[in-house]
């Protein structure tokens, strides 16, 4: 009875060190497969290996690559969230500092963003870029208010939840960049946003304030990678 209870125990005790080995490889893979991703800029394919990783890990620094992986890809409010603990942590560095302050500021939270740019102005004097923000913190109310009087801002019928910008006019409308609808000629996503990649599309004017169905500008510039913007003389 003595000899199956220490068997019992051995093979018990065994067990506990395989499983912990087996989880402390899980979490191994999951950080190196994150930074591989982070290190040629796929961040929008590292962030999912960063969070498993971190669901059971506390790390301070590959936090802060999971922040840099939001804030790069327009997650600000993820992005906030985790600044927002890195920044209070003993293994804050300024630049921390720096980069919380412009995702609080993406965020439209300018009095909370110029502290920290000030914070961060305090271990960088000489970064001329720090003294713009914290100007542009001051004056952002006042530059917003005097703009609104001028312009009215709305989307278009034409807008999708995919990046539009660049919009210029072209012939009774518009051309301008999208990652609508995928890229033309391949199904490939870009690394860094995990979007398709952008194409040129032209739309024209309809009725009132509407647009017509945008299509491609150009199947002979649309090409695999990236086009946009653009400007016509």
């Amino acid at each position: 009875m003595q000899m199956q209870n220490k068997i019992c125990k051995l093979l018990f005790s065994l067990f506990i060190v395989f499983a912990f080995s087996g989880s402390i490889h899980s979490q191994d893979h999951f950080l190196n497969k994150a930074n591989k991703l982070y290190d040629i800029q796929h961040y929008s394919k590292a962030i999912g290996f960063y969070k498993q990783y971190l669901g059971s890990v506390h790390s301070i620094a590959d936090m802060a690559k999971l922040a840099n992986c939001y804030r790069l890809t327009n997650q600000s409010v993820e992005a906030e969230r985790l600044y927002q603990v890195i920044v209070k942590s003993n293994e804050a560095m300024p630049i921390h500092y720096f980069f919380y302050a412009k995702t609080l500021m993406s965020n439209q939270k300018y009095a909370e963003a110029k502290e920290w740019f000030v914070e961060y102005y305090k271990s960088s004097p000489k970064d001329k870029y720090a003294r713009d923000y914290i100007k542009a913190c001051n004056d952002v109310e006042l530059l917003l208010y005097d703009d609104s009087i001028n312009y009215k801002i709305f989307n278009l019928n034409i807008n999708s939840p995919y990046s539009d910008f660049g919009a210029v006019f072209y012939k009774n409308g518009i051309v301008f960049s999208s990652a609508r609808n995928g890229n033309s000629k391949t199904k490939r996503r870009f690394g860094w946003t995990g979007e398709p990649y952008l194409d040129l599309y032209y739309s024209y004017e309809g009725y009132e304030d509407k647009f017509r169905e945008a299509i491609s500008f150009s199947d002979r510039i649309n090409s695999r990678y990236h086009e946009g913007p653009v400007s016509f003389t």
